[in-house]
């Protein structure tokens, strides 16, 4: 399981081929890599990314900005079945809402996607195609992907690093710097009109 804070610069757009080739040219891609993925987003805030892949659930916090990048950290990672301790005591307060009163004491995704995201307004459950290409460049993981959230079909190009300095040059380099940068919970609100209380 990942553990290290990584700093993150992230835009978005219908093409970034411009990006996409500048990585290219720097290094060999690992992939693609092809997921399915539920994103839980909540109304609550915008510093939890939680998400389902591969059957676990997977939910990083932003710890604060720097440099104008933002600083994530690995929260928690679990397999399903869910404990009712995972929900109540860890992912509900992540995401900054009450906890849910539970008649069971663990729950399939499918009965915690039925029984408890369901019924709670403050959660949306986002389904997120995405195809990766990932670039190892010196201090940094760079990624090129095709993002599908719900009908929405997206390019993105992220630089991330333990150092703030290595990702700062790194974008600088390809030229993409000048460009707003959103985190997936961020982008996923835009596009689906999702507004933080």
């Amino acid at each position: 399981m990942e553990t290290q804070h990584r700093y993150e610069f992230r835009v978005w757009g219908r093409s970034l081929l411009r990006a996409k080739q500048k990585l290219e040219s720097l290094a060999i891609a690992d992939g693609p890599q092809a997921s399915d993925e539920i994103y839980l987003i909540s109304t609550a805030t915008d510093e939890c990314n939680a998400k389902v892949r591969a059957g676990l659930l997977d939910v990083k916090l932003l710890i604060r900005k720097d440099y104008g990048l933002e600083l994530w950290a690995p929260a928690f990672k679990t397999e399903f079945p869910l404990s009712e301790s995972a929900i109540i005591k860890e992912l509900f307060p992540l995401l900054v809402l009450p906890s849910p009163k539970l008649k069971r004491s663990e729950f399939s995704l499918e009965e915690f996607l039925d029984e408890i995201v369901s019924a709670e307004p403050g959660i949306t459950a986002v389904n997120v195609a995405k195809k990766r290409f990932r670039f190892q460049i010196g201090q940094c993981e760079s990624e090129f992907a095709v993002v599908a959230i719900s009908r929405n079909v997206r390019e993105t190009v992220a630089v991330e690093s333990p150092d703030p300095h290595a990702v700062i040059a790194m974008v600088n380099r390809l030229g993409i710097g000048n460009r707003p940068h959103f985190s997936y919970v961020r982008e996923i609100k835009r596009l689906l009109h999702i507004s933080t209380r």
